[in-house]
């Protein structure tokens, strides 16, 4: 039988319990990316808390939380802060776009 090992980002190590904060994936981020742009993740995050106040996704999470372990798990994998913003922000066209 071949055994299937399970990627670093699906496993439940990576991520962290619960809601990771802001402060959170911007050390990690910093942590990586010493000279990164950090202040784009930041605007996206705020940006998302906003257009997504009070809302939950169809298993009940709140989608801010959905958001943010996106984006920790796009900072685990080293990548630059664009991405991350883009993580933040990938469910608003989702949620905006017939608006």
């Amino acid at each position: 039988m071949t055994k299937i090992e399970t990627p670093l980002f699906l496993s439940v190590e990576f991520l962290l319990p619960g809601m990771p904060t802001i402060q959170e994936i911007l050390e990690k981020f910093k942590e990586f990316h010493p000279q990164g742009d950090a202040a784009i993740i930041e605007k996206a995050y705020q940006f998302a808390q906003k257009a997504h106040e009070g809302q939950k996704r169809l298993s009940g999470q709140d989608r801010l939380e959905h958001l943010a372990q996106t984006a920790y798990t796009l900072v685990q994998l080293k990548l630059d802060a664009n991405s991350l913003a883009g993580g933040l922000l990938h469910d608003i066209l989702e949620r905006w776009a017939f608006a």
